[in-house]
């Protein structure tokens, strides 16, 4: 999902990348569907949960920010 926001954004390059929700939640679906051990209750839950923070705090768009975690290196 990164990658798609980094390839889909609108932002100048070096920006946060940012997309659609929409387009965001079009493609999860998509490619959490073609993994049989994803349940699409999980996938609604994890869409419902960035939804209400993305709407409340961000016009509707997405970015790594919001859904991308880097690992702390210990």
């Amino acid at each position: 999902m990164k990658h798609v926001c980094e390839i889909l954004t609108q932002d100048p390059e070096g920006g946060p990348a940012r997309i659609p929700f929409e387009t965001f939640s079009f493609v999860y679906r998509y490619l959490a569907g073609l993994d049989p051990d994803i349940m699409e209750m999980d996938v609604e839950s994890y869409l419902m949960g960035l939804k209400e923070s993305v709407d409340s705090r961000k016009n509707g768009l997405i970015g790594l920010s919001d859904f991308y975690v880097p690992k702390k290196i210990i």
